[in-house]
């Protein structure tokens, strides 16, 4: 089992929860902090969560399915799910350089 513990994120003028323990990703909007979105499915497994605050864009590792999804901050979507390799679990983000960098 997954350590307990939630990570918020100020992206924009949304807020980003993710709950590990559960392994649920949820954006919810700070005017309506009871209302969220349902979980995205293809994040069940994921460990690290980095965003881009120049790009709006959330990336999130995911171990189980060695990929990386890329989520659009603004529009709440599934961008793209990007494979790299074996067991991504370290990320981090160079918001000059707009690159990710995934610790396999």
């Amino acid at each position: 089992m997954k350590d307990m513990h939630d990570c918020l994120v100020s992206v924009g003028r949304l807020l980003l929860l993710w709950v590990l323990l559960a392994g649920h990703f949820a954006i919810a909007s700070p005017v309506h902090a009871d209302a969220s979105l349902p979980p995205i499915s293809t994040l069940a497994d994921s460990y690290n969560v980095v965003v881009n605050p120049v790009t709006n864009k959330v990336y999130a590792a995911n171990p189980t399915s060695a990929n990386v999804t890329v989520i659009d901050g603004t529009t709440e979507r599934v961008l793209a799910t990007l494979p790299v390799g074996t067991t991504p679990l370290g990320m981090a983000v160079n918001t000059v350089t707009n690159k990710v960098y995934v610790a396999c």
